[in-house]
């Protein structure tokens, strides 16, 4: 492929990418963006790490995720402000800056054309797509972790430190956006270690990376051990995952790969019901079969750098499919290098451009109808009638959704905080009822709410008055109440109350 083509596969690409993310891209802030901006918005307020949502009690309050994430976030609100684009507009950046650094890999592990085909299918990832238009840390895990898999893969054609040091730099940024990053550590590390057959004391590309990585993780590893409150909340937020059986870690992930393969999600409903990206998952398993048949030391690499991010997920306690982002360009590169060997035969030219065309167009479409599902969700509207309802000065207690929209204003939010504790000993003055979360709970098909939903519409029965209502055909039928503490009895501690003819305020 010359070069002029490559550049203009490349352009493409990246074009396809903006064409998909732009439209409506202020529209479905969701909860887990809010977890991720208030560590920033604290930051460059407070000058601390730390979430006030969680009123300052228990491990929740601490921001003990990896600092990189609440880092591009403080920057980005320090040097534009605070908005959703500007929260946004860095993993947007991310996910444009990942499809040329997919292409150069695919071309330095197989040649031009099964790089240019990479950069196509991971242009129109469905995770990606999403991961780039949500301030979450996935897309810069796979930035970052991809920059880290070329470094290496140049490195074994360019002697010197330099290069396996700067993989493991980028290995660590990866890790300091997310623990996912360790997993591509370990894939880079043993991949290292085959290069070298096990003698990583004679190679000096093994030393230079895992001190690449090492210092990387120098500052937020201090900050762990700065104080015993930290460590503690450190091994309470990351030894959840402990507990469980290897048994109950097998049957919870086959969810994750359900709305892998779009057959449990719901959150694009179908007049009919099938595995809607199943044909994505068969064309993984053919290239990597494919590989395997034709070139059997790719398909070894491409399994290694694979098969400890999917190993890791099993530990991982949250089993999001967002997670599917981190891996994407590997897959990516695995169908690109299929496509390529099957090119290679004359006869199935066809077949193979055919199957990457319908990849690319596929997703494309599953794309589109996720952006036409965004504009059901007019997040900046919502923001204003609330921020209308509920005066500045005044604290709420609602989803952590809308602490975006009510971030100069005292929040508290229910999926930290049971009502009981709020009532007793925070007081807020308004509720905000019948979001869609307390509603019908997190999408997975479970009402995880239902307790809460019940126990608060008896509090504001008695003790709230309805001040008005914001409807949103995404967020649900939003009712705000304010809340009136001179009804509840002063001889009594609010936290032992039981509601008059209503439910009690339970946990």
């Amino acid at each position: 492929m010359t070069n002029w083509r490559t550049t203009m596969w490349i352009g493409i690409a990246m074009f396809l990418f903006l064409l998909q993310e732009l439209p409506l891209f202020k529209a479905r802030w969701v909860e887990d963006e809010s977890w991720y901006a208030i560590p920033a918005y604290t930051l460059l307020h407070e000058g601390r790490l730390r979430n006030p949502t969680s009123a300052d009690s228990g491990y929740s309050a601490m921001a003990l995720k990896p600092p990189a994430m609440a880092l591009t976030l403080y920057a980005a609100f320090r040097s534009f402000g605070e908005g959703l684009v500007q929260a946004r507009f860095p993993s947007l950046l991310a996910g444009l800056l990942l499809i040329p650094v997919v292409y150069l890999l695919g071309t330095a592990l197989v040649g031009r054309a099964a790089g240019a085909a990479a950069a196509l299918v991971v242009s129109t990832d469905n995770f990606l797509f999403v991961a780039g238009r949500t301030a979450r840390p996935e897309i810069y895990v796979a930035l970052f972790g991809t920059i880290a898999f070329l470094l290496w893969a140049w490195s074994r054609r360019v002697p010197g430190f330099w290069l396996p040091l700067l993989a493991g730099l980028s290995a660590g940024v990866a890790i300091n956006y997310h623990v996912n990053g360790i997993a591509i550590a370990v894939s880079i590390t043993l991949l290292i270690l085959i290069d070298c057959r096990y003698r990583f004391w004679r190679e000096s590309r093994f030393l230079a990376f895992c001190f690449g990585a090492g210092i990387t993780l120098i500052p937020f590893a201090v900050w762990i051990q700065s104080s015993p409150s930290n460590y503690a909340a450190f091994k309470h937020e990351y030894g959840r995952g402990s507990s469980m059986t290897i048994e109950q870690k097998i049957e919870e992930e086959r969810w994750r790969y359900a709305d892998f393969v779009g057959a449990s999600s719901q959150r694009i409903p179908l007049p009919f019901h099938i595995p809607y990206r199943l044909h994505i998952a068969v064309v993984i398993v053919a290239s990597v079969i494919l590989l395997y048949c034709r070139n059997r030391a790719f398909a070894f690499t491409g399994l290694v750098a694979l098969a400890p991010s999917l190993l890791w997920f099993l530990y991982l306690v949250n089993k999001t499919p967002r997670y599917f982002a981190v891996v994407a360009p590997c897959l990516a590169i695995l169908i690109g290098a299929a496509a390529f060997a099957t090119w290679q035969a004359k006869r199935f030219r066809r077949f193979a451009g055919a199957v990457v065309l319908i990849v690319v167009i596929t997703q494309l479409i599953g794309n589109a109808m996720l952006i036409r599902k965004s504009a059901d969700a007019d997040y900046s509207s919502v923001a204003t009638q609330l921020q209308r309802l509920i005066p500045r000065g005044s604290s709420a207690y609602g989803a952590i959704t809308f602490w975006f929209a009510l971030r100069d204003r005292t929040f508290y939010s229910y999926n930290r905080i049971p009502l009981k504790d709020a009532v007793a000993t925070l007081h807020p003055s308004y509720m905000i009822l019948k979001d869609r979360v307390m509603m019908v709970g997190e999408g997975n098909g479970v009402d995880t709410w239902a307790a809460l939903r019940k126990d608060v519409q008896g509090f504001v029965e008695h003790h709230g008055s309805l001040i008005g209502r914001v409807s949103s055909r995404f967020y649900g039928d939003l009712e705000v109440f304010a809340v009136h503490y001179e009804n509840l009895s002063g001889s009594r501690d609010a936290s032992q109350q039981v509601v008059p003819n209503g439910p009690g305020l339970s946990r």
